[in-house]
């Protein structure tokens, strides 16, 4: 099953509720966004939200966001590929999002969350008693439990009570979103524990030449 790209989890949360994530002071104070991105005031001077953006660029984002809004299925609208009217907009929130990400140090956070909740890639190989000798060993998120013991940490990390329910439940929409950010980081684990069983496979053969250099 393909994993959605954080830039599509960010409109699919903002679809379900408006005033997330954007409005959230939390979430306001990790981004340093002080509002919707695509918000731009003419009347004031172009004043934007994204210092990167023109004001065509915010009109731009703003259209596709509406656009994704009222389609029947917001992913297959992300989804399309040709330049269509949405190509630009579509464009500019995708790679803003993807520049910005590593700013937010938001997955510096939710990393810090998988560690002090002993969810983090060795420790749950100890606890699961597995030695990741190549990604097929790697256990899977549901394998790792992962979602039943981050979870409500993580969203009142990112939106504090605008995400919790009933004292220690998440709301829906905010589920979704939160599920997809674990995968997304589960799946950078793996790609990780990948390129180390690479380097190590890499060395290995290194080593086997040298050996077989000696012996001549």
């Amino acid at each position: 099953m393909s994993i959605a790209p954080l830039s599509l989890a960010l409109i699919e949360l903002w679809i379900a509720n408006p005033a997330l994530p954007w409005s959230n002071p939390l979430w306001q104070s990790l981004t340093h966004i002080p509002g919707d991105p695509w918000a731009y005031y003419d009347h004031v001077g172009g004043i934007i939200h994204v210092a990167e953006w023109t004001i065509d660029k915010a009109q731009a984002a703003k259209a596709f966001m509406n656009n994704c809004r009222m389609a029947e299925d917001p992913a297959e609208r992300y989804a399309v590929k040709e330049k269509n009217y949405d190509h630009e907009g579509r464009s500019t929130w995708g790679a803003w999002v993807r520049t910005s990400w590593a700013k937010w140090n938001i997955k510096k956070l939710v990393n810090h969350i998988l560690e002090e909740s002993g969810c983090e890639p060795h420790y749950v190989m100890e606890r699961m008693n597995l030695k990741c000798n190549t990604t097929d060993d790697f256990p899977t998120i549901e394998a790792a439990q992962v979602r039943g013991a981050v979870s409500v940490k993580l969203a009142d990390a990112l939106f504090g009570d605008d995400a919790i329910t009933d004292g220690s439940f998440i709301v829906p929409s905010n589920m979704t979103f939160i599920g997809t950010l674990l995968v997304l980081t589960w799946s950078r684990y793996r790609k990780v524990i990948k390129q180390q069983d690479d380097r190590m496979t890499i060395d290995d053969k290194e080593v086997k030449e040298q050996c077989l250099a000696w012996s001549y």
